[in-house]
């Protein structure tokens, strides 16, 4: 056995400091652990290729980082049809109204912050000459105090010791300040106005509507109003009302309010089956004051009107959401389809790659015999 040879003084030196500087910088990382590490990446390769010359499967480091990047991608894709699936489309279609017969139900909620519950009347009139006038089974009027809560009217506030020795008035103080009215009103499919105005109306003979009231009431008819709710038909979700929440005042003086809506009737076809009447609406509004006792004002009566006109054409709005089974198809069809497509890539990269290292070790072998038969 040959003895063992010594390296040079020199290089013993070099190799020395080497290690101490290996020592310095942190430890070395064991090639035992990072081909352990290589290993447990390359399993997760879906795409394991075919070895001809060891004939085996053998999966790599490319593979693996392939069939990462086609999870993420088949995630993502997963995520984008939950969305579809989740999401509820609705179509609008519009045809003829072939429900011209039946009666279209109103629903008001104004406030009038000025004006006390007997000063209040409401009033329905159509072209046809038909008058309804408000009662307590159609509408609702409740007092507000002047913070816009509801109050009592019976109850009162009792005068101090120094105004009750000064006043004969042996009632007490009203806290109302303003009124709330709360209708269902049923609408004839035909042109029509509903008002709230002062005084009693009165349908004369000649067709004509009139409204009995003093000219001092009307000096002190305060109109400024809150719209909290006007509706038509049947609510269902989505529906919005361009007037809910609209407020409107011209200042101190009487005023003259107009609203013209065009109502369209809607047919709304939930997801769950179900059927609902409704309508829709477009509204103008003007507002103007009033000066109660001019001449070119004579005609004009202090309140707020809502002039309607009921469109001869319905509106259907139809839900629809994806169904589950086509759900299934779709995701089923996104990761067979991303499945495959890596799977073409993979192969494709794996020859490629395989084809330039055969092309570059062909490459060596001729450089070499070249330079073997220029030294023979």
């Amino acid at each position: 056995v040959a003895p063992p040879r010594l390296l040079p003084a020199s290089m013993q030196e070099m190799r020395r400091r080497a290690v101490d500087r290996g020592d310095r910088d942190g430890p070395v990382a064991d090639p035992s652990l990072v081909r352990k590490i290589a290993r447990s990446v390359r399993r997760v390769d879906f795409y394991p290729k075919y070895d001809s010359e060891n004939v085996r499967s053998v999966q790599t480091t490319s593979g693996a980082i392939l069939s990462l990047c086609t999870g993420l991608v088949i995630l993502y894709l997963i995520y984008c049809e939950t969305l579809a699936y989740s999401k509820v489309t609705r179509t609008d279609h519009v045809g003829v109204d072939l429900k011209s017969g039946r009666d279209l139900v109103a629903k008001l909620n104004v406030s009038f912050s000025l004006l006390k519950c007997e000063n209040l009347h409401l009033v329905v009139q159509d072209v046809l000459g038909n008058i309804q006038e408000s009662s307590l089974d159609s509408t609702k009027k409740i007092p507000l105090s002047a913070s816009g809560n509801p109050v009592n009217i019976s109850e009162t506030i009792e005068p101090s010791s120094s105004s009750s020795s000064s006043s004969p008035r042996s009632a007490g103080l009203r806290r109302d300040k303003g009124c709330r009215i709360e209708a269902k009103i049923n609408l004839r499919k035909v042109k029509g106005n509903f008002h709230v105005t002062l005084g009693r109306a009165e349908k004369l003979p000649d067709g004509r509507l009139v409204h009995h009231f003093s000219m001092a009431d009307a000096k002190m008819f305060r109109a400024q109003h809150t719209i909290h709710e006007l509706s038509f038909g049947s609510e269902y979700e989505g529906r919005r009302n361009a007037l809910d929440g609209h407020i409107a005042s011209v200042g101190d003086s009487p005023g003259h309010y107009q609203y013209f809506l065009k109502i369209v009737p809607t047919l709304f076809k939930g997801r769950k089956g179900n059927v609902i009447d409704s309508a829709q609406f477009a509204v103008t509004h003007q507002q103007t004051p009033v000066e109660v006792g001019r001449r070119n004002s004579a005609h004009i009566i202090p309140g707020v009107f809502f002039v309607y006109e009921i469109s001869a054409y319905m509106v259907t709005v139809t839900e629809t959401q994806m169904h589950w089974t086509s759900f299934l198809i779709s995701v089923c069809a996104v990761v067979g389809g991303t499945f495959t497509i890596a799977g073409v890539a993979s192969a494709v990269l794996h020859h490629g790659v395989k084809a330039l290292g055969w092309n570059k070790k062909s490459s060596a072998i001729a450089a070499s015999e070249r330079r073997t038969m220029r030294l023979g």
